[in-house]
């Protein structure tokens, strides 16, 4: 059997499609002694044709696998345009730190990619207001980026990431 873990994260990523992991979950006679009765219970209880319960299920199974040090990230669980305070946790530094830097627009946006998971992130610092914003970025705009220098225009009607009005 493979690792719980890994198909659990491949699930969580996006890389095991809902229906194979469903799936998957029926089939593997070890799980249940691997997971515990309850947590195996709660897995094949789910409604996997809900999107409420299955969004639930992800955040149980990141928390198993934040429990037991499992490297994740929480990119998955972030919303399409997440909004972060600029802080200790989430410094300048911290940000290049976490996030690969693909292309700068100005000091204040740039286009950076999540090593673990591999999600493109368009990320503008306010620091006016003193906010991150991490808009999630599909692979045709990363691509429009990088090879033409055309950026989403999300954060362009707003001096203070550098740009003009």
């Amino acid at each position: 059997m493979a690792c719980a873990d890994d198909v659990f994260w491949q699930f969580l990523q996006g890389q095991l499609p809902l229906a194979n992991f469903e799936q998957w979950c029926y089939r593997t006679a070890e799980l249940e002694a691997e997971l515990g009765k309850d947590l195996y219970l709660d897995l094949v209880a789910t409604r996997f044709e809900d999107p409420a319960s299955v969004v639930a299920l992800k955040r149980t199974l990141h928390e198993r696998l934040r429990a037991r040090s499992y490297l994740v990230c929480e990119c998955f669980m972030w919303a399409d345009v997440e909004k972060l305070p600029l802080g200790v946790e989430w410094s300048p530094k911290a940000v290049k730190a976490r996030f690969v830097l693909l292309s700068e627009r100005t000091p204040w946006l740039e286009l950076r990619r999540c090593p673990r998971c591999a999600q493109a992130w368009y990320v503008a610092c306010d620091t006016l207001d003193d906010d991150w914003y991490f808009r999630r970025m599909a692979e045709p705009e990363v691509s429009d980026v990088v090879q033409s220098g055309k950026w989403p225009p999300d954060f362009d009607r707003d001096e203070r990431y550098g740009l003009q009005p």
